[in-house]
């Protein structure tokens, strides 16, 4: 699933070609949306994993890629009508076409609702949000998660977009190992300094790798510096059956989650599994 530096690119790449342009067609799985034609877009906001297309005359659309979504551009000219339509969502202007290809979600809502969706309402302070970054809003959130549910791991938590909005799978094995935590500790055996440190790293790592760069957690591109010799751009995502960088214990790669299981990636020498 892309994390919330993915979408602030999208944000990055997207508002450029969009904003302030009128659109030629808008394409909504499948259907042209007639209604939508010819208004100009006033703003493209990236919230959380959330992508909010606004424009004039009080219309936003809101795209979720999900795990297997993407954004395509095209040359309008060079546009076939079939694959505007194959799109979850296609936003044509006289010189583009922008898809979204294969997203969880997109759909039209009236922008004096916006604030009051429930897919937004439910999110917790955006670690790539303008601003300060709340960690007391944030410890808070996570605390009262892990009293609700005494069973929460920290892995659980740190993907809970209702504790705080932008952490995806990648971020959450590679804030695990820094923090030498194993993913399946307790949440609630957690300080709250501790806490604080896992998302005040994740909103750090988050905005490291809003650039055109390859995401890395092993090195900040947004300062010039490249990972090591030797050091891939993970510590421990992606790197099963490879050995650690710090210890030389391999890599240990397990499946969590019941519903729609996600690969967890731990160093079993440097993140030792909690206490039973």
């Amino acid at each position: 699933m892309p994390e919330g530096d993915t979408i602030k690119r999208a944000e990055a790449t997207l508002a450029p070609l969009l904003v302030g342009r009128k659109l030629a067609a808008v394409y909504d799985h499948g259907l042209r949306r007639g209604a939508l034609a010819g208004r100009t877009v006033e703003a493209v906001r990236a919230v959380g994993k959330h992508l909010l297309v606004e424009l004039e005359g009080g219309f936003t659309i809101r795209v979720h890629l999900g795990i297997a979504g993407a954004w395509r551009r095209r040359r309008a000219a060079e546009l076939r009508e079939t694959e505007a339509r194959a799109a979850t969502l296609a936003l044509v202007t006289d010189e583009d076409a922008l898809l979204a290809v294969k997203a969880r979600a997109a759909e039209i809502v009236r922008t004096a609702f916006v604030h009051a969706h429930p897919a937004l309402t439910a999110l917790g302070p955006d670690l790539l949000g303008e601003g300060a970054l709340d960690l007391p809003a944030i410890v808070a959130r996570a605390r009262a998660r892990a009293e609700a549910e005494p069973t929460l791991t920290v892995g659980e938590l740190l993907l809970d977009q209702r504790v705080a909005a932008g952490l995806g799978n990648v971020y959450k094995s590679e804030l695990c190992f820094l923090a030498r935590l194993h993913p399946h500790t307790r949440a609630a055996h957690l300080t709250d300094d501790k806490v604080a440190e896992l998302y005040a790293r994740g909103a750090a790592l988050l905005r490291a790798n809003v650039g055109p760069w390859p995401r890395t957690t092993t090195a900040n591109r947004a300062r010039g510096a490249l990972p090591a010799r030797g050091r891939g751009r993970y510590f421990v995502y992606g790197r099963a059956r490879r050995p650690c960088t710090v210890c030389g214990v391999q890599i240990v790669r397990v499946l969590d989650g019941a519903e729609t299981p996600r690969p967890t990636y731990f160093c079993p020498s440097c993140q030792p599994p909690p206490a039973r």
